[in-house]
């Protein structure tokens, strides 16, 4: 008689889990974690396995949400590789999985141009996400506005304003660019914050570079009225003082900007209810 004996099978997986074949699935798989000897919740209501795997990235698009309770299963590497794939599905998903596993890459930057506007949706998001911890990207941000559509523009200008005060040396460095690009961005930036505004440009007018500084000066012509005083007295000692001509001459243009009445105030200055205006 033989006194061998089988041994019992392995029970089988939780349906669904199983990954399908030919599609992405960052991060590592495996069994649940070991909890069969722990105790269930009263009454002895089973209790749902964890998923093991990440869902498909290239079916549907997934929410930030979703891949934070997975953080522990994404791997960055893969994540990073993915961000590139041909797959536009692929692309926006890998991006907000970058930003729950808060990697802030380069490759985000290059997204918001995507010709998919849902991928630069997704790259906008994640820099959004990761708030500061993006700092590091600022000056290549404000190059990519130069050519994204309306709608990420307005998105990532709100991320820069958000980041005024707390990104100031970053946000500084971006500065350096053509006048036109600076305007549309971080000084459009500035003028969502108001005074912390005028305080940043203030501070980023008094940099070693002179693009920097004659770019901060505009930024202050266009939003210097956010805060009269400490603008004017700034300028004031620019235009009296600073040994650069271009910058002189810039701090000179500003105030003007600043004490010139607007197109509105000279309209409400204008005389109101004149006697027989129409017959004359």
């Amino acid at each position: 008689m033989s006194t061998d004996t089988k041994k019992p099978a392995s029970p089988a997986p939780p349906a669904g889990l199983a990954r399908p074949p030919g599609r992405p699935q960052p991060g590592r798989t495996g069994d649940a974690d070991e909890a069969a000897g722990a105790p269930g919740p009263p009454g002895g209501q089973p209790v749902a396995a964890p998923p093991v795997e990440l869902p498909p990235f290239d079916e549907r698009r997934l929410t930030y949400a979703e891949l934070a309770r997975l953080a522990h299963l994404l791997d960055t590497k893969e994540l990073t590789e993915m961000v590139r794939d041909g797959r536009a599905m692929v692309r926006a998903n890998a991006a907000i999985g970058l930003a729950v596993a808060g990697q802030a890459t380069a490759d985000l930057v290059a997204l918001l141009r995507d010709s998919d506007v849902h991928v630069a949706r997704a790259g906008a998001e994640a820099i959004a996400r990761l708030g500061e911890r993006a700092r590091s990207l600022i000056p290549s941000i404000t190059v990519a506005l130069d050519g994204t559509q309306p709608e990420i523009t307005d998105q990532l200008i709100g991320v820069l304003s958000e980041l005024i005060g707390r990104a100031d040396e970053e946000l500084t460095l971006a500065l350096d660019v053509p006048l036109s690009l600076a305007m549309k961005t971080i000084v459009e930036a500035c003028a969502r914050v108001d005074r912390g505004g005028v305080a940043f440009l203030i501070k980023a007018a008094g940099d070693h570079r002179s693009r920097v500084r004659i770019n901060a000066i505009g930024g202050l012509a266009r939003v210097g009225r956010a805060d009269t005083d400490a603008a004017m007295e700034f300028l004031t000692g620019l235009e009296s003082n600073d040994p650069v001509p271009d910058v002189r001459i810039a701090a000179k243009q500003a105030m003007l900007a600043i004490i010139a009445p607007t197109k509105q105030e000279v309209v409400d200055g204008l005389p109101k209810n004149i006697p027989d205006f129409d017959v004359r």
